[in-house]
């Protein structure tokens, strides 16, 4: 079972056996209450977490924010102490978890490129405090494009995108996939006081697309943090194009994923969802633009109406 001592084992093998006997534990008791677990310390599995977050050890810390991420689908929106004390772990210098955890509170799955998370599970717990969860960027930065402080956290920014800074490679990736993640998930949510207006300084998405740049982000020496940064990046623009040409209660979930479906697992699924979509064929033109020739990849009966959708616009 997962405890302090379990967290703490230097061998991943003992915390990854320790994590999945919590989450199935997690879900027995939510099964058994018919419900969601409360996300406060009045539940025994967030209560015991959050006191392995507490360790000083690099290994609890790690095996505690994994465990949160296992069990997060199962649990209700955090007690908003949790979610301040979420914060100023992630700005401490002293915090040694800070890549598990920003994959904890929100990341993509690496298979179905589905955001997973605190945040899916309850948003609104964090809502009140995006604007400290985005953060303010490192002023500092090596030219190297990240941190020259020995912390994982960057220590003069705050909350995601002050992790962007961090020396650790591992940290820079999760800060700019749980950007993505947060995008995907929130939408126009993104901008609780409407702040769309492009190059906006005190927009929430202005500043996140500004630190990207300013630290060198999408130009990583390390591919996987280059990757999520370019990703991230591609999503807040594809956001702010979605509210200048829907409106900020449009349709994000469909356009939004609509844009980041076309990988070799999906791109069937993408196209079939575009032809039976209710917005005529601007989604589907959209799509082919992002993905250019995909023909062969497609199953017989989707080609078979994308075909159907190319006569009637050379008729037209």
């Amino acid at each position: 079972m997962f405890n302090s001592n379990a967290a703490c084992d230097t061998d991943s093998l003992v915390r990854d056996a320790a994590c999945e006997a919590l989450a199935a534990y997690a879900w027995a008791l939510a099964d058994a209450a018919g419900s969601s677990l409360p996300g406060n310390s009045s539940c025994p599995v967030v209560k015991l977490i959050f006191e392995c977050l507490a360790e000083q050890k690099k290994e609890a810390q790690h095996g505690a924010s994994q465990a949160l991420l296992m069990v997060a689908p199962c649990i209700g929106p955090l007690d908003k102490e949790l979610v301040k004390l979420i914060l100023r772990m992630l700005k401490s210098a002293t915090f040694q978890g800070t890549a598990p955890l920003l994959a904890a509170i929100a990341s993509t799955d690496a298979d179905t490129h589905a955001p997973v998370g605190l945040l899916k599970a309850g948003a609104g717990a964090f809502l009140p405090y995006l604007n400290h969860l985005v953060g303010q960027p490192s002023s500092r930065r090596s030219s190297s494009g990240y941190d020259a402080a020995s912390s994982q956290a960057a220590s003069s920014g705050s909350g995601i995108i002050g992790c962007l800074a961090a020396k650790d490679w591992a940290v820079r990736r999760a800060a700019a996939d749980a950007l993505r993640a947060a995008v995907l998930l929130l939408g126009p949510a993104m901008e609780p006081d409407g702040r769309w207006q492009l190059g906006d300084p005190s927009s929430l998405t202005h500043r996140c697309l500004s630190a990207l740049d300013a630290q060198s982000c999408k130009f990583d020496k390390v591919r996987e943090a280059r990757d999520a940064a370019r990703e991230a990046a591609g999503l807040l623009q594809e956001l702010q194009r979605f509210v200048q040409d829907e409106g900020p209660d449009g349709d994000w979930r469909a356009w939004g994923w609509e844009s980041q479906m076309a990988t070799p697992s999906d791109l069937d699924t993408a196209y079939a969802d575009a032809l039976r979509g209710d917005k005529g064929d601007v989604h589907l033109l959209r799509l082919i633009q992002k993905t250019g020739p995909v023909w062969s990849k497609l199953a017989p009966h989707t080609s078979k109406g994308l075909l159907a959708v190319f006569i009637k616009h050379v008729k037209a």
